[in-house]
């Protein structure tokens, strides 16, 4: 019975639901065992579609039309499968509605086929997606190093650097140097140029603090690295984030940040 085709009705007046046999083999029932109620029905339908299946009816006899559904039904043997029915409201002469009569047939084959070409697309895109940013990843290594071949002088290094991780890698990139003193040399840039000004005016008041739990002098101290994919109100709390760094996020727009 998996290609064949089952009929039934509905008889709003007195609830009664009549299958044939051929439905009841749908539904992996023997001949003569539904219970005639659509809540019997509703009980074989998979959990997770009954409130569309739902939906649909209560749609079609409010406006009464024709209707389509497809939903899984879990048959007394545990095996789940794919049915499509088409339904019709029925009316009397004054337009009232009388019930619904349509037909079922499985259509598991065509879902399992259509979800196996969905898998095979959506490994396609991956892999497309991941040739694409391996070919990013080579673009941005390769102006990086340009970057450092064509510099002479540290500063020349740190301000190629930074201008070729902008914005092929993010939108603002600072580097620090520690040279002779205690306080670094830095470079930056930011897609939006007033922003430089901005980053630049924040660390003159807030000078650099060697000995500060988070930020660039943990990561200069530790060598361990500082991600967060992403940056929100939970995340500031976590770190304890100072009203000073609470600032420089809202202001420069930080929604992700990694720090080596």
């Amino acid at each position: 019975y998996a290609g064949g085709l089952g009929t039934f009705q509905w008889d709003r007046g007195t609830g009664a639901v009549t299958w044939d046999e051929e439905l009841e083999a749908l539904f992996g029932l023997a001949p003569g065992s539904f219970g005639g109620t659509f809540d019997i029905y509703l009980d074989l339908v998979h959990p997770d579609d009954r409130d569309a299946v739902l939906a649909t009816v209560d749609g079609a006899v409010a406006d009464p039309e024709r209707y389509s559904v497809e939903h899984r039904v879990i048959r007394p043997d545990g095996t789940i499968r794919w049915l499509h029915g088409a339904g019709t409201v029925t009316l009397d002469g004054d337009g009232n509605v009388m019930g619904t009569i349509g037909c079922v047939r499985d259509i598991t084959d065509q879902r399992e086929a259509e979800a196996e070409r969905q898998g095979l697309l959506d490994r396609s895109v991956e892999a497309a997606e991941r040739e694409r940013l391996h070919r990013k990843r080579l673009e941005v290594l390769t102006e990086v190093n340009d970057a450092l071949t064509a510099a002479e002088t540290t500063e020349q290094v740190m301000r190629n650097v930074v201008d070729a991780t902008v914005p092929a890698l993010a939108d603002w990139c600072t580097i620090h140097v520690l040279g002779e003193g205690r306080v670094p040399d830095v470079a930056t840039a930011h897609v939006d140029p007033a922003m430089v000004a901005f980053a630049d005016d924040f660390r003159r008041r807030h000078p650099y603090d060697s000995s500060a739990d988070t930020g660039i002098p943990r990561v200069v101290r530790t060598g361990d690295a500082e991600f967060y994919p992403v940056i929100d109100d939970a995340v500031l709390d976590e770190v304890g984030a100072p009203d000073a760094m609470r600032e420089l996020v809202a202001d420069l727009e930080l929604h992700s940040a990694i720090r080596v």
